[in-house]
């Protein structure tokens, strides 16, 4: 694994929420060559040419709602025939958070959970939110995993005949001749 994979988070954008004004706040972050580098190598891809984020973030109650839009371009080796492939990642992101000391009780019993039910806000402690790891991590589950030149077709795997299983030889050995 690459050393570089280990260490912190590439992106690093962080946004301070403790004054959020009544309506929204704009925010927008574009990464830098730096930042591009570091995230090309944390995903093990060719490169990240750009990334840019633009969204709002908007308190409503106890939570914190964040809506982003990520448009990054970047490049990564045909699953093929190796050569570069350049794409486009567009991803629309929604998280909502709420404060540690904002918890409400958690039920007692069964709680019964639904696919149309919105997710549980993700909790934050301190008065910034990270959203360099949203980001990243919005980056890396956007990219395509096998992604291939155009006009490369899917390679077909052919089995060579039927696969001798492990016990097959071991009965072989025990059977006698």
């Amino acid at each position: 694994m690459n050393q570089e994979r280990d260490n912190a988070l590439p992106l690093e954008w962080r946004v301070d929420v403790s004054d959020l004004p009544e309506d929204v706040l704009e925010i927008q972050y574009s990464a830098d060559v730096e930042a591009c580098q570091k995230l090309a190598r944390h995903a093990d891809i060719v490169a990240v040419e750009s990334l840019a984020a633009q969204g709002e973030i908007r308190s409503e109650g106890d939570t914190i709602r964040v809506r982003l839009n990520l448009l990054a371009k970047l490049t990564q080796k045909c699953v093929v025939t190796l050569e570069s492939v350049t794409s486009q990642i567009r991803e629309s992101i929604e998280r909502r958070y709420v404060r540690v000391t904002d918890l409400p009780e958690p039920p007692h019993g069964a709680v019964e959970l639904r696919l149309t039910d919105e997710d549980p806000p993700e909790t934050m402690e301190g008065p910034e939110l990270d959203l360099g790891s949203v980001l990243t991590e919005e980056f890396v589950l956007a990219l395509n995993p096998y992604p291939r030149a155009p006009g490369v077709e899917p390679v077909e795997v052919i089995e060579s005949g039927p696969e001798i299983s492990p016990f097959a030889v071991l009965q072989k050995l025990k059977s006698p001749k």
